[in-house]
């Protein structure tokens, strides 16, 4: 991690699409490419079919790569599954203009918020 934050986030999805539509309007670039066995096996995702979702900010600062997975992939935490310490490692830290925006787009296809979102400016305590 670099002092300014994540610089590459990976995430397995049935919904590439639909997370696909969410960079698309932040202004991301897609590259699609094809997802070999050796990187689906890295990434834990034995069970990947299609193709990976590269999305890139125009400056080339940050990604988010989708592995694609099929729907009947299990959740690896049950959504009914009690949070004990709430943020941490596996919080999504995205660059946003209007996180408000941002929220209400996640909102509107299915997201579900564990706590309120937080805006952090890096440097800051």
């Amino acid at each position: 991690m670099r002092r300014k934050g994540f610089s590459h986030v990976v995430i397995n999805t049935a919904h590439a699409d639909t997370l696909g539509g969410f960079f698309t309007a932040l202004g991301w670039q897609l590259q699609t490419e094809a997802l070999d066995d050796a990187s689906a096996a890295f990434w834990g995702n034995t069970d990947a079919h299609g193709a990976l979702h590269r999305w890139r900010l125009p400056d080339g600062g940050s990604e988010v790569i989708l592995l694609p997975t099929s729907f009947e992939e299990p959740l690896l935490r049950p959504e009914a599954c009690p949070v004990a310490t709430p943020g941490g490692i596996f919080d999504i830290n995205m660059r946003t203009d209007d996180s408000d925006w941002a929220c209400g787009f996640l909102a509107a296809h299915g997201w579900r918020e564990l706590v309120s979102p937080v805006a952090w400016h890096f440097g800051e305590v």
